[in-house]
């Protein structure tokens, strides 16, 4: 054989060779096998048994590795966990909610992506797009693989709009209005006796953040930016999100629905007081556990009329490793199994929660109940929160200030984004 016909051999081998990892017909580069370790994972919403299968499967892979996973009560996870970094007793795997992420970002071991074979373009591939913005920095540095994502959905009560006629609930905001107006009913003095839709105020309005947050991401206004530092862009678009909020709660609007006189906005729909309200996936047991005999559904939530693209805030949970891990490589590679198309079913399979995989979104949600919930997770965006706590407060005071007419809707969103600033890292 010619010089030339040995070398249009091996190319040609090469070639097909290339093709057949690109298939997947042949495994392409690798993770090395990790080094024996012993691990420890700390968690705050998942008791041990939900992820025992996969740390087990895990197991069978790399018998040289153990892992023991601890559920700390959800309102001590944060203070155990800074105490124990501080006593040097930190886990090397820890679950957080993106809601804490630019708070700790510097406790955090940004993955080994040469050692775990993983990189930011795998992650835009693998999970949906509002966890890339957060958990991707402008580097491409990756600082955790989210696990599963939740977003606000609105539950309505089947029995009132079958008595009112109401085949279907609409999708825009414009409809459901109209209904919450035709629904809500007063007394002789004005005075609220069942709301169409729950609205206006944060004391007594479960999830009044998230709500708001929607609202301002669907009139334009993404609170605060990420570039190479954060920066504060709440105005005018979030002052027309806060009026409309807090007009359900202004008796002189024609939105008027709700006060602070009636109880929390999920106990009311639930005592059948209200015939909408706005929850998250683990909303429907509480509601459940308050009346097991409500009748009701969800749909996604509203958006605007004609609106190109829907858009809703959606709050997600995601393991990482800690700063001063010992093993941070090996602890990265049980996140990249733990969130993998195998690890991240079994999970879903225990939990019923939504997942964040695009490859896992791209099957039929296993019940109807789950079925909004699916269909957000693509289209779930999320701002950097930079302290969950504090951010919340501040919220809940600019609704609180329009409300009781201290403020106006552009003061309160003024002093709102000022204030917020202040949280931000320098």
């Amino acid at each position: 054989m010619s010089i030339r016909n040995i070398i249009i051999s091996v190319i040609g081998i090469i070639v097909l060779v290339q093709i057949l990892v690109f298939l997947r017909i042949l495994p392409g580069r690798q993770a090395a096998a990790p080094p024996s370790a012993e691990l420890t994972f700390w968690g705050f919403d998942d008791e041990a048994p939900v992820f025992q299968q996969i740390i087990d499967n895990f197991h069978d892979k790399f018998p040289n590795v153990s892992i023991k996973y601890t559920r700390i009560n959800k309102n001590d996870y944060e203070d155990t966990l800074i105490n124990k970094i501080a006593e040097g007793k930190g886990p090397d795997v820890f679950m957080l909610p993106n809601t804490d992420f630019v708070k700790h970002r510097d406790k955090i071991y940004p993955m080994p992506q040469a050692d775990v074979v993983f990189s930011s373009r795998d992650f835009s591939s693998t999970f949906v797009d509002g966890t890339y913005e957060e958990l991707v920095a402008s580097d491409g540095s990756i600082y955790g693989l989210p696990l599963f994502i939740d977003t606000p959905v609105l539950f309505y009560n089947k029995d009132t709009l079958n008595t009112a006629g109401i085949a279907q609930v609409p999708g825009n905001w414009d409809d459901i209005i109209a209904l919450s107006r035709s629904l809500t009913q007063k007394n002789a003095v004005g005075e609220i006796i069942k709301s169409g839709l729950p609205l206006g105020t944060s004391r007594t309005i479960d999830n009044s953040f998230e709500i708001l947050s929607t609202l301002m991401f669907q009139q334009g206004d993404h609170v605060i930016e990420r570039g190479q530092e954060f920066n504060t862009v709440l105005g005018e678009k979030g002052t027309k999100a806060l009026e409309f909020y807090t007009s359900f709660a202004n008796p002189a609007d024609k939105n008027f629905s709700w006060s602070d006189r009636m109880p929390n906005s999920l106990t009311a729909f639930a005592q059948v007081s209200s015939v909408f309200a706005i929850g998250f996936y683990e909303d429907i047991a509480r509601i459940r556990a308050k009346n097991p005999h409500i009748n009701f559904g969800m749909v996604p939530f509203p958006q605007n009329k004609g609106a190109a693209v829907p858009i809703v805030y959606g709050r997600y949970f995601f393991p990482t490793v800690l700063k001063f891990s010992k093993n941070p490589v090996v602890a990265w590679q049980f996140i990249d199994y733990l969130t993998s198309q195998e690890g991240a079913s079994v999970y879903i399979q225990h939990t019923n929660k939504t997942p964040v995989r695009r490859d896992l979104l791209s099957s039929k949600a296993p019940t109807a109940e789950l079925d909004p919930f699916y269909r957000q997770a693509l289209i779930a965006k999320t701002w950097p929160v930079p302290d969950e706590i504090a951010t919340r407060r501040l919220f809940q005071d600019a609704i609180e200030s329009v409300v009781s007419g201290t403020l106006n809707a552009s003061q309160a969103i003024d002093n709102l984004a000022h204030r917020l600033d202040l949280l931000l890292p320098k």
